[in-house]
């Protein structure tokens, strides 16, 4: 709330400042209207407030971090600290509060571009310290995560040390010294009951625990009395509440792990969603200069600034494609955008543009919206397979961000465009017999690229079932009609 407030009281005093700007542009500080002068040295005066706010903002968020680093064991409490520390530390690096004071200074002597310049950079800095703040919940999930890997590792050590327990009685002469073993694997038991009860998440897990821990504990007695039968079945009673325990906490790591695939699936779905309407803006913006029939000098500077925003939205869909170097429809997707934004990029720049470029930036924009609507939720019936490959020991790998379910609904999508196109091209042919052959070309070409992507697609899936287990839930994406 604080650092929102602080962003708030920047952001108005940066429109201040602007305002103040063509007033006392070119002046000397000695040659302002002693009105003018007050007015500097107030936006000054609001400025270092704010940089020494900033500071002592900087100071508590980093202390508190440290706080809940060392008392507060709960995985809010952890995520809280790691968001804080971060956003602290990007203040601290990026020099939020001097930068703020360098505003000041400037403003006091009448440099007001720099001090808006400045402003501008503190602005930034704060929202990216917002951002950090925001991705709390992320943390939590990543945090909680990781704990459940380790108590699941923990537990299932302990079922295979009860196991050879449970056989080094059924094998023995005699039980004196068999109960030494067994006291150990009691105290190894308790040390992970500990682990998870100080986990709120996990509390279950730790009764669980309990039980067996008192299961081992009647072992012990029953060896120390010599009393085969009901160690033998107090063991394997301690068995069972092992087991339970491991099977629950191991549903609960990957309840875990596909809470945190979803988050990070809509949140590369909206990324999506936005560079769609970017291009949807920018094919606008170009739609209106197409059909000016001789470009001015500033048409032709407004068509440079637009190639250098459509280069900024391929460079932007470069930079998700790594999230999906894994996949294969995808990845493919990428690749033609890629190469089609750089084909309007170069035209843009060259002041080149017709109904091609247009259709090009309208491709585009269709192939981020496919991508989007192929992750779009409910994922209930991705989640169910999207595990398979993962990692062994009874399951529990990270979720694929782009299940195998997302990329079939892609290639229908794909296919379905293919199909629409196929069908408007079929109409104009009846009024058209010298119909371009490039575009009847162009579509065969695109048809045989989705058959081979498709083949490779089910090949991929295929050795994914041989490996990890059948996928559950797979449906056959619908075909359009002849």
């Amino acid at each position: 709330l604080q650092l929102s407030q602080l962003a708030s009281m920047q952001e108005n005093l940066s429109a201040d400042t602007r305002n103040m700007l063509p007033r006392t542009l070119g002046q000397d500080p000695d040659q302002l209207d002693p009105a003018d002068r007050a007015h500097l040295d107030e936006l000054a005066r609001r400025q270092t407030e704010l940089a020494t706010k900033a500071a002592a903002l900087t100071r508590q968020m980093q202390a508190t971090a440290d706080t809940l680093a060392r008392q507060g064991d709960q995985v809010e409490d952890q995520a809280a600290a790691a968001a804080l520390a971060e956003a602290a530390a990007i203040s601290q690096r990026q020099g939020l509060a001097q930068t703020m004071q360098r505003a000041a200074q400037s403003t006091q002597h009448n440099r007001l571009s720099a001090a808006s310049q400045d402003q501008l950079d503190a602005q930034d800095v704060i929202q990216r310290m917002l951002g950090e703040l925001n991705q709390q919940e992320q943390r939590r999930r990543e945090i909680l995560r990781r704990r459940l890997t380790r108590l699941v590792e923990a537990i299932a050590k302990l079922v295979e040390q009860q196991k050879q327990q449970i056989d080094r009685l059924q094998n023995a002469q005699v039980l004196a010294g068999l109960d030494e073993p067994l006291a150990a694997l009691r105290r190894n038991t308790l040390g992970v009951q500990d682990q998870a009860r100080a986990t709120r998440q996990t509390v279950a897990v730790a009764d669980l625990l309990a039980l067996a821990v008192a299961g081992q504990a009647d072992a012990i007695l029953s060896l120390r009395d010599l009393k085969r039968e009901p160690a033998r079945a107090a063991e394997n009673q301690a068995l069972e509440h092992l087991e339970a325990a491991l099977e629950k906490a191991s549903q609960m790591r990957d309840q875990a792990a596909a809470q945190q695939v979803r988050q990070q699936r809509g949140q590369l779905r909206k990324a999506y969603l936005a560079l769609a309407q970017q291009q949807d803006d920018l094919h606008d913006q170009v739609q209106i200069l197409v059909g000016i029939a001789a470009l001015s000098r500033r048409h032709r500077a407004e068509l440079v600034e637009l190639g250098h925003a459509e280069s900024d939205l391929r460079f932007a869909a470069s930079e998700l494609q790594e999230q999906v170097a894994q996949t294969l429809i995808f990845l493919h997707l990428h690749e033609r955008i890629d190469t089609t934004a750089a084909t309007v990029v170069s035209r843009l720049r060259a002041a080149d543009i017709d109904e091609a470029v247009l259709a090009d930036q309208a491709s585009i924009a269709s192939m981020l919206r496919r991508m989007a609507e192929a992750l779009e939720e409910p994922q209930a019936q991705s989640d169910d397979f999207a595990g398979q490959g993962g990692g062994g020991g009874g399951g529990g790998g990270q979720p694929p961000l782009v299940p195998p379910v997302a990329e079939l609904k892609l290639l229908r999508g794909l296919q379905q465009d293919l199909y629409d196109r196929t069908r408007r091209i079929g109409g104009e042919g009846l009024d058209k017999p010298d119909l371009d052959r490039r575009a009847l070309l162009d579509l065969s070409a695109r048809q045989r690229e989705l058959a081979g992507l498709g083949e490779r697609l089910i090949h991929r899936m295929q050795r994914r079932a041989r490996l990890g287990g059948a996928p559950q839930n797979l449906q056959e994406p619908e075909r359009p009609s002849r």
